[in-house]
């Protein structure tokens, strides 16, 4: 009788523990679940934005624009005081090799690589003693990241480029940008900034942004 009643404990208990072990089981594959759609979620956010969002669409460059635009743009992000004197043979030579290492020139044909060089080497010349200072951008980027806590809005950052595009003349009267080269820049900064500021978390509350100046993204 004894062995009877300890086979039926024991098949209860054999029961009980598969009965838990599926719960535990199933709730483990809801969270996983939970876990990809969100993801997915935050990852197609910039799409379900686009409807309530407007895009200012940005202007098609053409190869030797491009170029140029490049040249521009590292010119700016070099500080002169610690630049020697402008050297043209250097200068030419930073330009060959900017274009043959730079992603958006694959494929171009010698001839061609040779005109995006020379272009290249334009915009750096025309700008080589100015200097784009970006550390207003990285820290409004900072600013304005630090408002997000990433548990509850994801682990990817959002891309800003609608974001900027939609307030770019607000920007560039806030932060004095007047050509295509110093408004990149600006967006280069302001994502670095806004990936620094989305993981600062306190507490498992994000901290509050301070920068009450500025409310351009709270309209």
């Amino acid at each position: 009788m004894d062995k009877e009643n300890k086979a039926t404990n024991g098949g209860s208990h054999s029961l009980l523990r598969a009965r838990r072990k599926l719960i535990v089981n199933s709730a483990l594959s809801v969270c996983l679940v939970t876990f990809a759609a969100a993801l997915h979620l935050t990852r197609g956010e910039k799409g379900s934005e686009s409807g309530t969002v407007p895009v200012v669409p940005e202007k098609v460059w053409s190869l030797p624009q491009l170029a140029h635009l490049k040249g521009e743009m590292q010119a700016l992000r070099e500080y002169p005081g610690t630049m020697p004197d402008f050297e043209e043979a250097w200068a030419r030579k930073h330009a060959e090799q900017a274009i043959r290492l730079d992603r958006d020139f694959e494929g171009a044909i010698e001839g061609s690589a040779r005109e995006l060089a020379n272009e290249y080497y334009k915009g750096y010349t025309e700008r080589f003693k100015d200097y784009y200072e970006s550390h207003a951008a990285r820290a409004f980027g900072y600013h304005h990241g630090i408002k997000y806590n990433p548990d509850l809005n994801g682990y990817i950052p959002r891309n800003n480029d609608g974001l900027l595009n939609t307030h770019r003349k607000k920007l560039e009267e806030l932060f004095d940008i007047n050509d295509e080269a110093t408004w990149r820049l600006f967006c280069d900064a302001f994502d670095k900034g806004f990936v620094e500021g989305y993981i600062v978390v306190e507490e498992g509350i994000t901290v509050q942004s301070h920068w009450d100046e500025i409310r351009l993204f709270n309209e």
